[in-house]
């Protein structure tokens, strides 16, 4: 029977076609590579020098911030493990939404663009994707919010010098104000 070899383990190898072979990777104590041979009556295995890279997985405990506009474009750290600028990773938001690519900052971080979820439940599940192919064992929640709209200042005038208490009486959609709210003036 065919057989394919990482490293010093042996497995079975499935036909698939005259001219390819599916093996299911064995499990491994650590990452890295091992050099990848096949057999066809599984005592003598080819010697190409290809070579197979196990990835450690990644963990997502957290993202900041924690919510934005249901437009899409907030700008969002998430933080975890096994993080590597080695490999393409990308975020994704819940399970409707496309993915969006994740800029490697450290071992622990990564940067992501949330996307659009004009449609899409309020409270997502980050997560990210390595190699396209492996998920992060674990997540964190974004919600996505309606963006309030100013309907009036009180009062709409204050001196220079700052420091001048400001009301504004907002109007949204949801109810998803917090307290986490910042104001900008300028």
């Amino acid at each position: 029977a065919a057989k394919c070899r990482f490293g010093a383990k042996v497995v079975l190898a499935e036909f698939v076609s005259s001219s390819t072979l599916r093996c299911r990777s064995p499990r491994v104590a650590e990452a890295g590579g091992v050099p990848l041979e096949v057999s066809s009556n599984g005592v003598d295995f080819t010697t190409s020098g290809q070579v197979f890279s196990y990835v450690a997985p990644v963990a997502v405990n957290g993202v900041s911030p924690a919510s934005g506009p249901r437009g899409g474009g907030t700008s969002v750290t998430v933080s975890g493990s096994g993080f590597s600028q080695d490999l393409p990773m990308q975020c994704s938001f819940g399970e409707d939404l496309p993915t969006s690519a994740a800029r490697f900052l450290s071992d622990t971080s990564v940067l992501c663009q949330a996307p659009p979820s004009l449609f899409s439940a309020p409270r997502v599940r980050v997560k990210v994707v390595v190699a396209d192919l492996l998920d992060s064992l674990s997540f964190a929640s974004f919600l996505y919010t309606d963006t309030p709209l100013i309907v009036a200042v009180t009062p709409a005038r204050g001196p220079e010098t700052g420091a001048w208490r400001v009301g504004l009486q907002v109007s949204v959609a949801s109810p998803f104000l917090s307290a986490d709210m910042q104001c900008r003036f300028g």
